[in-house]
């Protein structure tokens, strides 16, 4: 098609110079009919020629092999390959030139393929902060008792810190509420503002007057009670002051061989109310020893263990314990606390 257009074109420029050259030799005046016939004729040349040209495809391109050689390019056999297949070209519909051939190399070992790696930087993830909760500090227990209390610190210490309690005894053996003038009360609210407990358990068996000693054996009258429930009230205040948990204990029952320290037969019991209704007034729980030794009010030299097991648990003086029983003590006061 290009072709035609090239004539095309070249016939209208031969004939557009022979009708110049022949207007240019006419003599007479007038239109010259083969003048205006050459004319016409190049003016249909050069459009037709210029169509034919802009509507000619472009050529097609070399075939090639699959190797990259040009079509009829002889293909080396590889070992281990199928002779090479020739795939027919497919012309598009309408145009006139011969379909071409595209020879392919056709081989039986699979070819590994390989992805492409991507070039893009992931997102750095960040794993999700997690903040370890912190350790709960471990419970402070204050323990302010006399000679009860101070025989089984070592069982006491042992049961409080197996629970993760922290353990400090105050007081003393041979003390009691009314000892050394209440001297119990500055020890508490010195151990209160620095120890800062978080419970508090106060035990005193018995007690004496400013003027007597405990054992003196003189009954106690209603002056000595409502002393000693003075006293009981204003460590109840102390220890309550920082906040902490509080408890009394309640004694259990001595036994006949106990008047050494006095009427303890009938104190213990007097005692014992008095810790009971202030508990009771203010909402607090008690620890009644007597529940594990003395649980039908009377002395009891043996008791069971937790097996339900006899066990000795007094000592001669038949108001103390032995390990067997401070061990009873220790494990029963625990249970009260932390349950």
């Amino acid at each position: 098609m290009r072709a035609i257009g090239v004539v095309g074109v070249l016939g209208a420029v031969a004939l557009a110079v022979l009708a110049a050259v022949r207007l240019r030799s006419r003599t007479r005046p007038g239109a010259d009919p083969g003048v205006v016939l050459a004319a016409a004729l190049a003016v249909v040349l050069l459009v037709g020629g210029v169509a034919a040209w802009r509507v000619a495809p472009d050529p097609p391109p070399a075939a090639v092999t699959a190797g990259g050689a040009p079509a009829g390019t002889p293909v080396p056999a590889v070992p281990g390959t199928r002779p090479p297949t020739a795939v027919p070209a497919t012309t598009a519909p309408g145009t006139s030139e011969a379909p071409t051939t595209t020879t392919v190399a056709s081989t039986t070992t699979a070819v590994p393929t390989t992805t492409a790696r991507s070039t893009s930087t992931p997102a750095p993830t960040t794993a999700p902060t997690t903040t370890a909760p912190a350790p709960a500090a471990a419970p402070r227990v204050l323990l302010l008792g006399d000679s009860l209390v101070w025989q089984s610190q070592s069982s006491f210490t042992t049961e409080l810190n197996g629970r993760g309690a922290e353990v400090r005894l105050i007081g003393g053996p041979k003390q009691c509420l009314d000892w050394n003038n209440s001297a119990w009360a500055g020890e508490l609210r010195q151990a209160v503002a620095t120890y800062r407990p978080d419970i508090i358990v106060l035990e005193s068996a018995i007690f004496n007057e400013l003027d007597r000693k405990y054992f003196d054996g003189l009954p106690d009258t209603d002056a000595d009670v409502a002393r000693w429930t003075a006293l009981a009230e204003q460590l109840t205040d102390i220890a309550q002051s920082g906040g902490a948990r509080v408890h009394w204990v309640l004694a259990p029952i001595p036994g006949p061989g106990a008047a050494y320290y006095g009427p303890v037969a009938t104190r213990v019991p007097q005692a014992n109310a008095i810790y009971r209704q202030i508990s009771a007034a203010r909402g607090l729980s008690v620890i009644d020893w007597g529940q594990v030794f003395s649980p039908d009010g009377q002395y009891h030299e043996t008791v069971p263990d937790e097996q339900g097991n006899p066990v000795v648990v007094h000592v001669a003086d038949q108001m103390h314990f032995n390990e067997a029983g401070q061990a009873l003590m220790a494990r029963f006061t625990a249970r009260a606390l932390f349950g």
